[in-house]
């Protein structure tokens, strides 16, 4: 449906023509006057006036529900814009629905404007630039301070554009360790205790974040771990039985390492407060509204959530020389809990995020080893 100035009034309730014109402030006489069957003719003054074109009973009704003080409002825009001394103006709509009554509107790409679609190719180019940021915004804060405001209570939403979730790639890297009832197995010459550097931790996932609202984001995913323990004592080697696991020293000439490795496919899931979170809306005179969504990773975030992982593999390793370098693998499990779960605490900026997790369950089975809670430390990139 395309509707003219020239047939402004199938936009208008003729049954409350009068009290409308009254609500927009426009102070007209005016005289009504059916011209044909067809056609209503509304008088303004002297020479002014407004012709209404209707098909059927069913348009006089169906005018009712669009707001005349939206149009007349137009119009006078309009008017000021026109530079000529044009005897008709024209305010259009494509769709039918740009003058309805408190409606909230829904704009397909069929129906797009043209010349607001270039506007938003042109803020986009701009806004959503992989250095773009705040403060890149405000340079441009002349050009584009007349047509945004804060319209926080919008509820008028015709489009969302940027990314609400991104996807990345990672690999955390770090040392790893555990404590007793809050204190390093060393502290006490356990055997069990563990050497920090070479005591590695990895793991290799694929995670995303979504943003929840306002600089609130979730971060998810999924990641294979492995937690490398390489004793003090290389001459501990770790043993188990028919009840528990055990130390004790090797039989082996010159042993050179002696470690536990166990290896979990894990789940995290971490609310972050990211500060590279920026929107922007525009409200339109019409009612349009349009909502900017932008992420600038170079700003900093902060998070701590919490981890579930399951064991898929758990060995052991032992190194020592005797006419050459050897090795003695060992795949009995030595009664590691098959699930771990604890808390991830993560500090970032731009890609690269310093991490820690804290494993709030044993390492071991209850009563099949030593009561040790896992931790590991380091960079995630």
């Amino acid at each position: 449906m395309k509707i003219k100035y020239i047939l402004i009034a199938l936009l208008a309730s003729m049954l409350s023509l009068r009290a409308n014109i009254a609500k927009a402030d426009y102070d007209y006489d005016y005289d009504l006057y059916v011209v044909s069957e067809d056609t209503v003719e509304i008088l303004f003054g002297d020479n002014s006036k407004i012709v209404i074109l209707v098909n059927s009973k069913e348009d006089l009704e169906k005018i009712q529900k669009y707001d005349l003080n939206a149009m007349l409002k137009e119009l006078n825009v309009k008017v000021e814009e026109s530079s000529d001394e044009s005897k008709v103006l024209v305010i259009e709509d494509e769709t039918g629905k740009k003058y309805l009554k408190d409606t909230t509107l829904v704009v397909n790409e069929k129906t797009r404007n043209p010349e607001f679609d270039a506007m938003e190719r042109e803020f986009d180019r701009e806004f959503n630039s992989n250095n773009s940021s705040r403060e890149n915004y405000s340079d441009n804060k002349d050009k584009y301070d007349n047509w945004w405001e804060n319209t926080e209570n919008q509820t008028k939403t015709r489009v969302v554009r940027g990314q609400r979730t991104k996807h990345r790639s990672f690999m955390d890297f770090g040392m790893n360790n555990y404590m007793s009832n809050g204190s390093f197995p060393d502290q006490n010459n356990e055997p069990y205790t563990v050497k920090p550097w070479g005591s590695w931790y990895v793991a290799l996932g694929s995670s995303f974040q979504t943003r929840i609202a306002g600089k609130l984001g979730l971060e998810w995913g999924a990641n294979l771990s492995w937690y490398n323990f390489k004793f003090q004592d290389p001459s501990q080697k770790i043993m188990q039985d028919e009840n528990s696991v055990f130390w004790e020293p090797a039989t082996e000439p010159n042993p050179g390492k002696s470690k536990l490795t166990a290896t979990y496919l894990n789940a995290t899931l971490v609310p972050v407060l990211d500060f590279g979170y920026h929107t922007r809306i525009k409200n339109y005179d019409d009612g349009r509204v349009a909502k900017y969504i932008n992420h600038d990773s170079k700003k900093f975030r902060i998070g701590m959530g919490g981890y579930v992982g399951y064991k898929i593999d758990s060995y052991s390793k032992f190194v020592y020389h005797d006419d050459g370098k050897k090795k003695d693998h060992s795949k009995k499990g030595y009664y590691v809990d098959n699930f771990r779960y604890g808390l991830r605490f993560v500090l970032g900026y731009d890609d690269v995020d310093l991490f820690v997790n804290y494993d709030l369950n044993n390492l071991f089975y209850e009563n099949k080893g030593p009561e040790l809670n896992a931790f590991s430390f380091g960079i995630s990139f």
